[in-house]
C-alpha cells in the first residue's frame, strides 16, 4: 500500500515504456504507481466480460440523470487507476492507448499488522458484538483513509441575537436551523481545511480488492465451469451464480483452485468441503447461504433482489425498506417476480417504518415508498426482460443504429411524392 516519497515520474510516458515498467512491477515491489490512462475495450471481448467488465467508472447511465458506479465496456478516457488493477486488465485483454501522467510512491504492507489482529480476535471472538466490533475496527479504518473533510463544518449553538446575526454575516455561514425563540444552531463551512486523510491508502484499497473479485470470477469460477456457469448477480464484494453442475459443494472438494480461495467454516460438518483452517481469512469468499442449495432467485437491481433456499424460508434485500414486520408478509420472491414482469403494471407501494432525527428529536415517521422498481439503469435489459448487456456493449450499438436508419428510411418515404 502506498506509504511515502510521492512525485511524478518524469520518464517516458510512451506505451511502450510504460507497459515495460508495468511488467517488472509486482505487487511485493518497494515503488507502486497511480496512472491517468485512456483505455480502449475491444469488441472481441464484449462476450466474454459481458458479466463482469473491468475497471469500473462513475458515470450518468441512459435514463439517468445522476453519477453511479458501473462496469460497462465503453473506452476509458482520463482513467485514474492502481497500477496492479491495470495489469490485470490489459492482461484480460483491455488495450492501453495514451499513458497522461503517472504518480509513483514508496509502498510497504504498514497496514498489515493491525488487520491480521483484528482478524486473529474476530476469528476467536465468542459472541457475534465481538466479531461486529473487530469487523468494524477494519472498516472504520478504511472510511477515515477515505473522508472527505470539505464536507465537515462548525456547529454553533447561540441564544444571543447579537451572536446569532455577527455568525449569519460571516462568509463562511451556510445554514440556519431554529429550535425556538431562545436556541437557534448556526451551520458554517470550515475556516480553514487541512488535508490530512490518506486517501491515497483508500483508493489503493479499493482498486486491489476488486482485482480480487475479478481475480476469483474469470480465473477460478469461469475457468472452472466455461459456458456452465452464469453470473446473475454482483454488488461490491458479493457474487450470485446460477452454475449448471450436480452438486457444487461436492466440486469444491476436486477443485482446489475454488476451494482454497473460499471460507468454508460455516458450511455443515457433514460436507467434504468444511474446513476451519480459513476461517475469517480476509480475501476469501464465504457462502451466505451456509452451504444450502438456492432453488429460485430474482434480482430486479442493485441491493433489490430475493431468493428461496430449499427447505427454508425466503429471502429478501430491499435497500431502504425497513425490516419491520409487515415487510416478510408483503414481500415475497413472488412480488419481485410481478414487480419484474414488464407487462405487469404491479406497483409494491409499502408503508416504511423508520426512525428519524429532526431537529435533534427523534421521531418515528411513517412513509409510502416504492419498494420494489424493475428499473435498472446500470445494465441494459433486453427484450425478454431477463438477460442484460453491459453499458458500451457493441450489440447495443449496432441495434441503436439499426433503429436510426430504419426511422431514416420512414422520414424518407414519407417525404416521397407518388
Amino acid at each position: 500500500m502506498p506509504k511515502n516519497g510521492f512525485s511524478w515520474y518524469e520518464g517516458d510516458l510512451s506505451v511502450k515504456n510504460i507497459l515495460k515498467l508495468l511488467e517488472n512491477s509486482n505487487e511485493t515491489s518497494d515503488i507502486g504507481f497511480s496512472l491517468k490512462v485512456d483505455i480502449a475495450y475491444p469488441k472481441s471481448l464484449h462476450d466474454d466480460h459481458n458479466d463482469l467488465p473491468y475497471l469500473p467508472e462513475r458515470i450518468i447511465p441512459t435514463g439517468s440523470k445522476i453519477k453511479k458506479l458501473v462496469a460497462n465496456l465503453k473506452p476509458k478516457k482520463n482513467y485514474v487507476v492502481h497500477y496492479m488493477a491495470l495489469k490485470q486488465a490489459l492482461k484480460a485483454g483491455l488495450i492501453l492507448e495514451k499513458v497522461h501522467r503517472v504518480l509513483k510512491f514508496n509502498q510497504s504492507p504498514w497496514l498489515a499488522k493491525y488487520i491480521e489482529l483484528n482478524t486473529n480476535m474476530r476469528k476467536n471472538a465468542s459472541n457475534d458484538f465481538e466479531k461486529d466490533f473487530f469487523k468494524l475496527m477494519n472498516n472504520a479504518v478504511f472510511g477515515k483513509t477515505m473522508e472527505n473533510v470539505r464536507n465537515r463544518m462548525n456547529l454553533k449553538l447561540v441564544s444571543d441575537e447579537k451572536a446569532c446575526t455577527k455568525l449569519i454575516n460571516r462568509n463562511t455561514f451556510k445554514d440556519i436551523k431554529i429550535y425556538n425563540n431562545n436556541l437557534v444552531a448556526v451551520h458554517l463551512f470550515m475556516d480553514v481545511l487541512k488535508f490530512d486523510k490518506p486517501i491515497y491508502a483508500g483508493f489503493s484499497i479499493l482498486d486491489i480488492s476488486k482485482t480480487l473479485i475479478y481475480d476469483f470470477h474469470y480465473n477460478c469460477m469461469v475457468k472452472s465451469y466455461g459456458a456452465d456457469i452464469q453470473l446473475m448477480y454482483t454488488d461490491t464484494d458479493s457474487l450470485i451464480y446460477y452454475i449448471k453442475t450436480a452438486d457444487f459443494y461436492a466440486d469444491l472438494t476436486n477443485k482446489p483452485n475454488i476451494l482454497n480461495r473460499m471460507d468454508t467454516s460455516n458450511f455443515p460438518t457433514s460436507l467434504p468441503c468444511f474446513c476451519n483452517d480459513r476461517k475469517k481469512v480476509p480475501g476469501t469468499f464465504t457462502d451466505e447461504t451456509f452451504g444450502e442449495i438456492i432453488e429460485e432467485f430474482i434480482a430486479l437491481r442493485a441491493k433489490s433482489y430475493a431468493y428461496k433456499i430449499v427447505g427454508q424460508e425466503e429471502k429478501i434485500k430491499a435497500k431502504g425498506i425497513r425490516g419491520h414486520p409487515d415487510r416478510g408478509r408483503e414481500m415475497a420472491v413472488e412480488q419481485f417476480k410481478h414487480t419484474g414482469c414488464p407487462t405487469n403494471e404491479y406497483t409494491p407501494f409499502r408503508v416504511n417504518i423508520s426512525l428519524r432525527s429532526y431537529k435533534h428529536e427523534v421521531k418515528t415517521i411513517s412513509t409510502i415508498k416504492l419498494a420494489l422498481n424493475r428499473k435498472d439503469d446500470k445494465r441494459v435489459v433486453l427484450e425478454n426482460q431477463i438477460n442484460t448487456l453491459a453499458h458500451g456493449h457493441f450489440r447495443i450499438e449496432e441495434a441503436e443504429e439499426l433503429e436510426r436508419e430504419d426511422v431514416e428510411l420512414v422520414e424518407m418515404m414519407e417525404g416521397c411524392e407518388y
